[in-house]
């Protein structure tokens, strides 16, 4: 006998269904001052980068998904870490920085 688990489709209200994430749990970070220091000693050019998203996986793994790799073949969709060299790199706007440091 076959048993299918996991969530259907059919069990999320049809209202909730394809709407954008809430800001708060969509996957791009906002991180405190201290954590942006480690994480760009760590990761590199990525830990500040606008096109960078920071995925997480059900198991607590962290993974660095370039944005431009959508678009561009020459940048890889996960990049090797530490990143200190790209010619796509443009930093977070200083907005996004201020917003990220006052949490």
């Amino acid at each position: 006998m076959f048993f299918r688990t996991g969530i259907s489709i059919f069990s999320i209200p049809k209202e909730k269904r394809n709407r954008p994430a809430p800001a708060n749990e969509r996957y791009s970070v906002n991180v405190s001052e201290e954590k942006r220091e480690t994480a760009r000693a760590e990761v590199g050019l990525c830990a500040d980068c606008r096109f960078m998203r920071l995925i997480e996986s059900d198991r607590g793994s962290a993974f660095y998904l370039c944005g431009l790799s959508a678009t561009d073949a020459r940048f890889p969709k996960y990049p090797r870490l530490p990143v200190l060299r790209c010619a796509g790199y443009k930093q977070l706007p200083a907005d996004r920085e201020s917003n990220s440091s006052a949490n």
